[in-house]
């Protein structure tokens, strides 16, 4: 009878201590699985719903945390550009250091001057060192052609553009201006700038396509068109032209971060 009781309470034991381990197996095995919004195969919506269901208030407003780029910070002091740099006062109570470190904690959500494919790169494998792995979106003026980077095409001043009267023209503009801002990383610009001039006085008027909303709304339409296209370099995704589109390229974007693709 005793001998009954014992390999019972052993028998018992041992289902306890394997359910144990199990949970402790099971529950490892689920932190370690990638979440959903990683996944390129899912559904953008389903991977839009499950990264927003995770992210914290502080997450959301990080987001909306813009700084230039590190290239940018350091032309400041060149003989200093780790501590105690000002940016040319940019942040002057922060560094490049700084910057860096709330990059890899997914404090900054977009950065502006970033001119190279190699630091493009770089700050999206920061990116890729933060919790939720988003990637950091990389604007610039591109605004008559890439032209704040050496090397690209230049073209006239949008109303000089806007004399042309040819929307076709505006269409390959825009399509070469795309092509030339992902070689080097960007994936957004600030035009075209569809401001109806009505006074001459103001002092962004040669950023505009003109006073004719027709015309305007044409030639805007046709440049837009090829800048936000998704019909280049393979599987890469285009600019998002407004913020209407941030979070459909974040999304996107990491079918290309999640295996650290990079620029070339």
């Amino acid at each position: 009878m005793f001998k009954r009781v014992i390999k019972k309470v052993f028998f018992f034991s041992f289902i306890v201590t394997m359910y144990s381990s199990y949970a402790q197996n099971s529950s490892r095995l689920k932190e370690t699985q990638s979440p959903l919004y990683l996944n390129p195969s899912q559904p953008t919506e389903k991977r839009v719903a499950d990264l927003m269901s995770r992210m914290t208030l502080e997450d959301k407003v990080y987001q909306m945390n813009q700084f230039v780029g590190l290239d940018h910070m350091k032309k400041g002091n060149p003989n200093d550009d780790k501590e105690n740099n000002d940016a040319q006062g940019f942040y002057k109570t922060l560094s490049v250091n700084d910057v860096t470190a709330m990059c890899e904690e997914g404090k900054i959500g977009s950065f502006l001057h970033v001119l190279t494919a190699k630091e493009a790169n770089y700050l999206q494998e920061l990116a890729l060192k933060s919790p939720l792995k988003i990637p950091v979106l990389i604007g610039i003026d591109a605004i008559h052609g890439n032209a704040l980077v050496s090397g690209t095409t230049v073209y006239p001043s949008p109303i000089g553009l806007a004399s042309t009267w040819n929307d076709d023209f505006l269409y390959s503009i825009g399509k070469q201006t795309a092509k030339e801002m992902r070689a080097t990383g960007s994936h957004w610009t600030f035009t075209p700038n569809i401001d109806i001039l009505r006074d001459p006085r103001w002092g962004r008027v040669g950023e505009t396509l003109g006073e004719d909303p027709f015309m305007v709304g044409n030639m805007g339409a046709a440049m837009i068109t090829w800048i936000s296209a998704r019909r280049f370099y393979g599987n890469s995704k285009s600019n998002c032209l407004c913020k209407t589109s941030y979070w459909w390229w974040r999304i996107n974007q990491w079918t290309q971060c999640s295996s650290c693709r990079h620029l070339s």
